[in-house]
């Protein structure tokens, strides 16, 4: 991938000019981003990582910025003075029977970088994966 201004991905992807370029300023923060003369950014290592393709993990980062895992990381504390996990602690259900339906291996399938139409009933727990 070139190098973009932050001008022209906001044109292409219909964002706020000012607001988006902040956003990808914070980005190269944390190393995700290179920022270049002209408000130009490129992707670095980490942010090939979350690129699309078939080694992406831009699945696996979309899937843990979901409400319900902002709210079980923002039980952290809990886990660590308890032991206990997070999920149930902030939404009283085990991760898995959330919102009262088994959801199964979602998480699985995109660390694997399936595309949504292929994610497929995985293992659950460790115990029934094969051998």
């Amino acid at each position: 991938r070139e190098p973009s201004t932050s001008d022209a991905l906001a044109e292409r992807i219909k964002a706020h000019p000012a607001a988006l370029y902040r956003l990808l300023r914070a980005l190269a923060s944390v190393g995700v981003l290179l920022e270049e003369d002209g408000r130009r950014f490129s992707l670095t290592k980490i942010g090939h990582c979350l690129a699309s393709g078939p080694t992406s993990l831009s699945a696996w980062a979309r899937s843990s910025g979901q409400p319900y895992y902002w709210a079980a990381w923002g039980e952290l504390l809990h886990s660590i003075q308890t032991g206990e996990a997070a999920f149930p602690h902030a939404h009283g259900l085990d991760v898995w029977e959330f919102e009262g339906r088994r959801t199964y291996s979602i998480g699985l399938n995109a660390v694997a970088g399936k595309k949504r139409e292929e994610f497929g009933v995985d293992p659950t727990r460790y115990a029934d994966m094969p051998s």
